[in-house]
């Protein structure tokens, strides 16, 4: 949780040189914020820091100076995701973290859409919503390509299909959903951005791993 006590002007220094909203989304940090030293906050917000609950991981990027975001897979709307038959949960760690990965048992109406607040990232930059997924050696069933979809909070929408067939097996691989830009100056309202992957066909799918939606910016924020 965040310092209550620190001076409302450096938590104001700390928005303007360590990223946007900053002080909304330490709210939900599962861990103490570093307010009000800025050296320390720094390296604390650009290492990476945990949120609500081990499900989300939200990061000053060094490069662009913007907010970067991991929504893990517990935070995900995944079709039959409590039905043990289908899917599991496992847990991986890296870097000293530990995360939940959903692994996929088998299912044939494959469903997986991540959701965050325009809020969240900063404004006007240019982000890409990319799924980190796996495909394990025994996985079958992905010859049909599977649609990815991203949505802006102005209702607009970016649909293609990519194929998983030809994927390498055994490694994390990126899935660019699409890429967006958000406008907004206020840390209270702005809208959601959708982004989806899903396969409804009648047959049968197994062996994905879901490590969850990175949104990642890919460039410097414009003044």
């Amino acid at each position: 949780m965040c310092d209550k006590g620190s001076v409302a002007k450096e938590k104001l220094g700390a928005e303007v040189k360590y990223g946007h909203c900053l002080e909304v989304i330490c709210k939900d940090a599962d861990v103490q914020l570093h307010w009000p030293s800025f050296d320390e906050l720094y390296a604390q917000v650009s290492h990476g820091i945990i949120l609500h609950d081990g499900c989300k991981k939200y990061k000053l990027d060094k490069n662009t100076n913007c907010n970067w975001w991991l929504v893990g897979p517990k935070c995900l709307s995944i079709a039959w995701i409590d039905d043990t038959r289908y899917w599991r949960w496992i847990t991986i760690n890296e870097s000293g973290e530990t995360w939940f990965v959903a692994e996929l048992l088998q299912v044939s109406w494959f469903d997986m859409r991540a959701k965050i607040s325009a809020t969240a990232l900063s404004s006007r930059v240019v982000y890409d919503a990319i799924f980190i997924i796996m495909l394990a050696d025994r996985a079958s069933g992905w010859e049909v390509p599977v649609s990815i979809e991203l949505k802006r909070p102005n209702g607009c929408k970016i649909e293609s299909k990519v194929s998983l067939q030809g994927v390498k097996r055994g490694e994390w691989v990126e899935i660019v959903v699409g890429d967006f830009i958000v406008d907004n100056c206020s840390c209270e309202s702005g809208g959601e951005i959708e982004v989806s992957m899903y396969q409804h066909g009648g047959h049968w799918k197994r062996g994905l791993h879901c490590k969850g939606v990175e949104f990642r910016p890919r460039g410097s924020c414009v003044a």
